[in-house]
């Protein structure tokens, strides 16, 4: 909470008026906040958790809680607040409906990275699609990225999805992501384990599964999913890691990078764990307004 003697924070007067238009003053130094002469606390040079590390103060901007109780600020988390928490559909859902309901935080600060090697976009990416819904970039700030909410008209109560292809294929084998670059979009993988897998489940990790996201060059990357939530979309296209994506995202960039192919397979020596084939759903989902 506040201190009652602690002065709110305003929120930042600095905006991104046009592509490129990023620097902004130092943390720690003075600023002229509504006709007074403020010093930043140093302490806002700590770091974000990994995203989504939205926590609000009151009116509300979505930051690291470090720095919210260190700089007096009102933490006003989301339902489930620790990231790899909301790992299944209803957690997930949960925390996308505080973000498109009445409560949702005016700001919200991002900071993206990858956690163990995890797709990024899956962890809470009901939320990621949310934040592309409803809010818009105003200002970077020491490689964190503040986004602002919409105006009420320009809000959506819920995702708008629509089914693309749904592929039942072998596991390993490419699944295609269609031929309009432009679109995002969003995969729900399902893919059952055998009852070895659960047995192991008992006494040690799941055996992991990784996704292989392919590009035109003939290039890949390989990434963590987890397989709790098949009926929860996450973005796959274009591929959103960072700050930088997440920033070029909103912009409608073509420095994104594209995928055109995905694989989805068991970690080397875990193939026996699973069934052979796994389902693959491909949906048009949300995507910053142009």
């Amino acid at each position: 909470m506040r201190r009652p003697d602690a002065p709110r924070r305003e929120p930042p007067a600095e905006r991104l008026a046009q592509p490129g238009a990023l620097a902004l003053p130092a943390l720690g130094k003075d600023r002229r906040v509504g006709g007074e002469t403020r010093r930043e606390p140093q302490a806002l040079r700590a770091a974000c958790d990994p995203f989504p590390c939205r926590h609000g103060f009151d009116r509300s901007v979505w930051i690291s809680p470090g720095i919210l109780l260190l700089n007096h600020l009102h933490y006003v988390p989301r339902p489930i607040p620790i990231t790899f928490v909301a790992s299944n559909g209803d957690l997930c859902r949960r925390n996308e409906s505080f973000y498109r309901g009445p409560q949702a935080p005016e700001f919200v600060l991002a900071n993206l990275e990858s956690l163990d090697n995890h797709m990024v976009s899956q962890r809470d990416g009901l939320a990621l699609a949310a934040l592309f819904d409803d809010y818009h970039p105003v200002e970077v700030e020491q490689g964190q990225l503040l986004l602002q909410r919409n105006a009420e008209e320009n809000r959506h109560r819920a995702a708008e999805w629509s089914l693309l292809a749904e592929h039942e294929v072998r596991v390993g084998e490419r699944v295609p992501l269609g031929t309009d670059a432009s679109a995002f979009v969003y995969a729900s993988v399902e893919m059952q384990p055998r009852w070895t897998a659960r047995l192991r489940s008992l006494f040690l990790r799941p055996p992991p599964v990784r996704i292989r996201l392919r590009f035109q060059d003939g290039k890949g990357i390989i990434r963590r999913i987890n397989l709790a939530a098949p009926d929860v979309p996450f973005l796959v296209r274009p591929l959103v890691e960072n700050n930088d994506d997440l920033l070029a995202a909103y912009r409608g960039s073509g420095s994104l990078r594209r995928p055109d192919g995905l694989v989805v397979e068991a970690a080397p020596g875990m193939e026996a764990y699973f069934e052979p084939t796994v389902r693959v759903r491909l949906h048009r989902g949300p995507a910053p307004a142009p």
